[in-house]
This record gives C-alpha cells, structure tokens and sequence, in this order.
C-alpha cells in the first residue's frame, strides 16, 4: 500500500511591509488537487491588512481540505495602553518591525477571527485563545487552523 504524506509548506515573509510572500511564493508550490498544510507563524502581526488578506486568499485557493495553521494578535497588543505593550511596540518598532495588523477582540473574538478568514474563503477550524476574554477584558491573540473547504462553517463557540 502506498501512502501519500502532507509536505508543509513553511510561508515566509519577503517584504514585511507590502507583501507576505517572497517572489518565489507567490505561486503557491501546493499541488491544485492534493491537500498541503500551510505553517504561518511569527508572521500575520508585522504584516498590514492587505498582505494578510492577500496570502489567506492565496491559501484558500489551493485544493480542498488543505490546512492553514498560524498564530495571531488582536488590536489590544496595538492598542493597549497597558506598560508591557506598549514596551512591546516600541522595541518591535526599534527593531524595524512594528506591530501592524490584529484581528478585532471584540467579544467572541472568535467570531471575528471566522469572519475574516470567511471572507478570504477560509473556515476556521480551531483555535486555541491567549489571555481572557470575558465582558471587561479582551484576549490579546491567539492559535488557528484555517481550511479550503466550499461549505464553510463558522460557530460561536470559543
């Protein structure tokens, strides 16, 4: 019997502030009819909402059943006038790479986080939260898998 394995396919930023994929990227190399595992991570919070958009489009038009799993931000890690992001964003910015692009934490951030993959034909799979959410507090990111699929499903559930 002969198995077919999933090769991942590692996204690498190319220019963090125009585009989430180097030249050599941006014609996925994924097979049009065999499912791959995309690995985004360490990436999404430098890249502007146009590029996230752009590379989870790209994804989303690979086959059927391929994966994106990546971490994420939330606009509180920007926007937090809390000491330790705003330590964060200044040494991020110091380094040359600000923070740029956080999913929106309001309550269920989960949802928010299904509607923009929706939008680019993606359906959330999993996602694990970091931080709290609850009526007063806002979680700061987080883990997902995405998928390719044609019915896509969103769920409130957390």
């Amino acid at each position: 019997m002969r198995r077919t394995l999933v090769r991942p396919i590692p996204l690498r930023p190319h220019n963090q502030r125009s585009s989430a994929l180097a030249p050599n990227q941006t014609r996925l190399r994924a097979s049009p009819r065999q499912p791959a595992v995309f690995l985004w991570e360490g990436v999404i919070m430098y890249l502007d909402r146009q590029a996230v958009e752009s590379t989870l489009r790209k994804v989303a038009s690979t086959a059927k059943g391929s994966q994106l799993v990546f971490d994420y931000f939330t606009i509180e890690p920007l926007r937090s006038p809390a000491m330790y992001w705003r330590y964060g964003r200044a040494a991020t910015r110091a380094a040359g790479e600000p923070l740029r692009f956080g999913i929106d934490s309001t309550p269920p951030s989960r949802d928010r986080l299904a509607e923009l993959l929706q939008s680019c034909g993606l359906a959330l799979a999993e996602r694990a939260l970091l931080g709290q959410e609850t009526a007063g507090k806002h979680a700061w990111g987080g883990f997902a898998v995405a998928t390719v699929a044609t019915d896509l499903v969103t769920s409130s559930r957390s």
